[in-house]
């Protein structure tokens, strides 16, 4: 870290709230939520009645209420910071200067390697150890995601929420307590087998990028998912076997671009070196019908033409990859692009 206007606040710093400020308040979110469900579920199991559970009632809705407000405020609030060219969040962003949300003082430059999260490993903060080269903030790889994006996301759960009603209408519910802890129960459910497939899928996950890790301790390794086009793109390029679905790991290394198995422990089934890799650019891909960013990556060997567009999956290896980390992701791949021994016209 450069010991550059490490003393003295910086001028792009706006006033008001930060959006990391604004991040810690919105865990008020899951905490009201916790609290709504344990409510739900008291009454469901009759351990306890609504006359005894309206004392918490009252905070669990506040505590939502104040997380929901806060989450777009620092969504707000981290689109302002991006523009105005400083993140005071860690982990958005290695183009961007990390200001302390305190004072004002940058804590870490523009294309420096992204400050430690206490509790979070290396190998999942993807941290390449080194500087990385600056991504233009006016054109990101991958733009943030706008308001109507966001608010369309919304739309499968409001319609789930309109056909719970009309089904409890129609069988001739009235109480609202009795619709608010049917509706709280189907959602506890519905958030209990979530928790519990992401909670064997990052354990999966985390076991084999540790065991990669431990062969590579400087690549940057990220989640992506197989598709036909992959898998007959690792077919042209001699891998006899590709596996036609699920995620499996990519380790970005000075050497090599390698796709490995997701089996136990991984097995390295590609490795295109930089030499063979022609450019990549940013892209879209469809995995299991659901939209992925990816990174089109156009191999050349032996006069052969491949595209292998990589889909990025989230830091947690469920959803797709937030723009900050898939521009992470982007700007890794293409420092080691440019910096390849011998680069193709």
């Amino acid at each position: 870290m450069s010991s550059t206007s490490d003393t003295a606040r910086d001028e792009r710093m706006l006033p008001g709230v930060s959006a990391f400020t604004w991040s810690r308040i919105a865990l008020a979110y899951p905490l009201g939520f916790i609290l709504l469900i344990v409510m739900f579920g008291f009454n469901l199991l009759g351990w306890a009645t609504w006359p005894g559970l309206w004392v918490l009632l009252g905070p669990a809705i506040a505590l939502v209420a104040c997380g929901a407000v806060a989450a777009l405020g620092s969504y707000l609030r981290q689109r302002s910071e991006t523009e105005a060219g400083y993140t005071t969040l860690p982990g958005v962003s290695p183009n961007l200067d990390q200001l302390d949300f305190r004072t004002g003082v940058i804590i870490r430059q523009a294309g420096e390697p992204l400050l430690a999260v206490r509790g979070v490993p290396a190998y999942l903060r993807g941290d390449p150890g080194r500087p990385l080269p600056a991504l233009g903030i006016d054109q990101p790889a991958f733009p943030p995601l706008t308001p109507a994006r966001a608010l369309a996301r919304l739309v499968p759960g409001i319609v789930a929420l309109v056909v719970i009603i009309v089904i409890t209408l129609a069988r001739g519910i009235r109480d609202p307590l009795e619709f608010v802890t049917i509706y709280g129960v189907i959602i506890g459910l519905l958030g209990f087998f979530y928790l519990l497939f992401f909670l064997i899928t990052r354990v999966t996950l985390v076991s084999r990028i540790q065991q990669i890790a431990g062969e590579r301790p400087a690549a940057m390794i990220f989640t992506s998912g197989m598709t036909p086009d992959i898998q007959k793109g690792m077919e042209r390029l001699g891998v006899a076997q590709a596996s036609s679905s699920g995620r499996f790991p990519v380790a970005v290394t000075d050497s090599a671009i390698e796709l490995w198995s997701n089996e136990a422990p991984p097995v390295l089934r590609l490795a295109v070196p930089w030499s063979d890799v022609h450019a990549v650019a940013p892209d879209s891909v469809s995995i299991s019908r659901n939209q992925f960013k990816a990174i089109d990556v156009q191999v050349v060997r032996d006069d052969i033409a491949v595209q292998l567009p990589l889909g990025i999956y989230g830091r947690q290896g469920m959803a797709s990859a937030s723009s900050a980390w898939a521009n992470q992701v982007f700007d890794e791949i293409r420092h080691h692009l440019v910096a390849r021994p011998e680069a193709r016209p």
